[in-house]
């Protein structure tokens, strides 16, 4: 098990996701922090459980977090069949090896995803936000594995150490997990989605922290797209499959780019005095825009929780995601021109 971090550490988490029934493994905490607050945290742990997780740092942080996961799997010579990957404030089930592991039916499976569902909200900003990540895993990704492409979602996965090496690692980019599908599908590997196993994993605690994720994502999908679509394009997969593969790692960029034509539109082009003919078109191309990502949740929250509760949540993503155009369109525009844009 790799537990990835930096400069966040959840011990109450990792504890959890340890205790595994499944007899043969290992703890490992791949550690990047430069805060000396996690550190300490980290070898204090380290040091009161020295039997139970074993602690590796790199002298450089190259490669984001790929590179961290790379450094361990190339540089220590370790007989292990499969690793298991961890985020800092995941929870996976104590029944997660041995059951994704059953997945693992032929040669040609490199990974298993697992499922999730948002726990621990502290605050109504994470406990509103939360309601909307099982309803995302449980039916997207539950339909890709029969008819679309299932891809690495980073964490709560599990994967070969053949199909590892056979990929020759993961690829130094922010959305390592993206990239990796790509070049595991070229070597004729596939991903598994195990819709029975659920971890747990939390939603953004409040608003800063929900726009840092969001600026990440962003750099993270248009430096994939610049490196890896010359691979997608050339997959070996039906039509359909490559179509759904495009669409879900260019979707961000997508939307983002959608949102900039429509403000385009109605505030510069608009008022300059060029005319539509149709402009009830655009108006509805606008709601039918907003109200798309919703459907899903909706359908599968409505006989769930009461209806006060999600109507907030919808009222809450609403203005949650529309606060965040102007930040996304500058992401997008700073990261085409090869600018890094910090929060």
């Amino acid at each position: 098990m790799l537990y990835t971090t930096c400069n966040d550490f959840d011990q109450q988490s990792l504890i959890k996701s340890a205790q595994q029934n499944y007899e043969n493994y290992d703890v490992y905490i791949l550690d990047d922090s430069y805060d000396k607050k996690y550190i300490k945290q980290i070898d204090e742990f380290v040091k009161k459980y020295k039997d139970k997780f074993k602690l590796i740092r790199r002298e450089n942080r190259e490669g984001f977090k790929a590179g961290n996961i790379n450094n361990f799997l190339k540089n220590y010579d370790l007989e292990y069949d499969y690793f298991v990957l961890l985020d800092s404030d995941e929870i996976i089930p104590n029944n997660f090896i041995s059951e994704t592991l059953k997945y693992f039916v032929d040669e040609k499976i490199g990974i298993v995803q697992a499922n999730h569902k948002g726990t621990r909200g502290q605050n109504l900003f994470d406990s509103i936000g939360e309601l909307g990540i099982y309803p995302a895993w449980t039916a997207f990704i539950k339909v890709k594995n029969e008819y679309g492409v299932v891809t690495l979602n980073g964490h709560g996965a599990i994967i070969s150490r053949k199909c590892y090496e056979d990929t020759n690692g993961f690829p130094p980019l922010v959305a390592e997990d993206l990239a990796f599908t790509i070049n595991l599908m070229n070597k004729g590997y596939r991903v598994l989605f195990a819709e029975d196993v659920i971890c747990e994993e939390v939603f953004p605690i409040d608003y800063l922290a929900f726009k840092k994720r969001s600026i990440k994502w962003t750099q993270g999908n248009i430096q994939f797209f610049k490196v890896m679509w010359l691979k997608m394009l050339k997959l070996n997969i039906s039509f359909f499959k490559k179509i759904d593969l495009w669409l879900s790692t260019t979707s961000l960029s997508l939307s983002v780019f959608s949102i900039f034509v429509v403000i385009i539109n109605f505030s510069i082009l608009y008022p300059l005095g060029f005319k539509y003919s149709h402009l009830y078109i655009l108006l509805v191309f606008m709601i039918v825009f907003l109200i798309t990502p919703f459907i899903n949740d909706f359908i599968f929250l409505v006989n769930k929780i009461k209806f006060w509760k999600l109507l907030s949540y919808i009222l809450f993503c609403l203005m949650l995601y529309t606060s965040m155009i102007v930040c996304s369109i500058k992401t997008l525009i700073l990261t085409l021109l090869g600018k890094k844009r910090s929060l």
